[in-house]
């Protein structure tokens, strides 16, 4: 599927992520800044680097198993799910006990999981056999990056490793939080909210 370049590319950023590195990644929406999520100094190092204080991030997953095992899924969650996953949603959930570090999680135990729809990303994540932390790949206070080129200086020289590619959008994730009765899309961006809207009532 991947050339020998591409493969080891993909070795490359296990290997790193592995390693408790912070790495810089294409994505299908806009390029992303993340680490393990067992690692809470290289989470610590991300928020340093992006120049923010702690607050809730999104969680990268390879498979739907991953999800299911850091978060509850309710009949709506899975709704949005097969429909619009691998992609450009990202739903904000109940987490299960101890599986998500206190640094990224939001209010209430939730966090925020996607699933990348590209193909390279997806790979690295289930041969790490865990989710990612995935922020956007940005300086705070500047635009998100969609390729190297368009990546802040800063922030490329602080990272371990910048993962070749452009990004295949230029909006981040749209973002509903399904904690709330009725659902609530908190970020419009990949995917137009009357989408969302559309399928929530049907």
């Amino acid at each position: 599927m991947f050339d020998s370049d591409t493969e080891q590319i993909i070795k490359k950023a296990v290997e790193t992520f592995k390693n408790g590195g912070v790495i810089v990644f294409p994505t299908d929406t806009i390029h992303g800044l993340g680490c393990t999520l067992n690692n809470k100094k290289a989470i610590e190092r991300v928020y340093q680097i992006k120049g923010r204080y702690q607050q809730p991030s999104p969680v990268l997953v390879g498979s739907l198993n991953q999800a299911k095992d850091i978060a509850y899924l309710n009949k709506i969650a899975r709704k949005l799910i097969s429909r619009f996953w691998p992609g450009g949603l990202t739903v904000v959930v109940p987490t299960r006990v101890n599986r998500v570090p206190e640094l990224i999680k939001g209010s209430n135990e939730t966090v925020g999981l996607r699933m990348p729809n590209f193909h390279l990303l997806l790979k690295i994540i289930n041969l790490l056999e865990e989710p990612i932390l995935g922020t956007s790949a940005n300086v705070a206070g500047q635009p998100p990056a969609i390729s190297q080129e368009t990546l802040d200086e800063r922030l490329a020289n602080l990272v371990d490793y910048i993962v070749p590619g452009k990004s295949l959008g230029k909006k981040p994730s749209t973002i509903v939080d399904l904690t709330q009765k009725p659902a609530q899309v908190i970020r419009e961006g990949a995917i137009p909210g009357e989408k969302i809207s559309a399928l929530l009532q049907s």
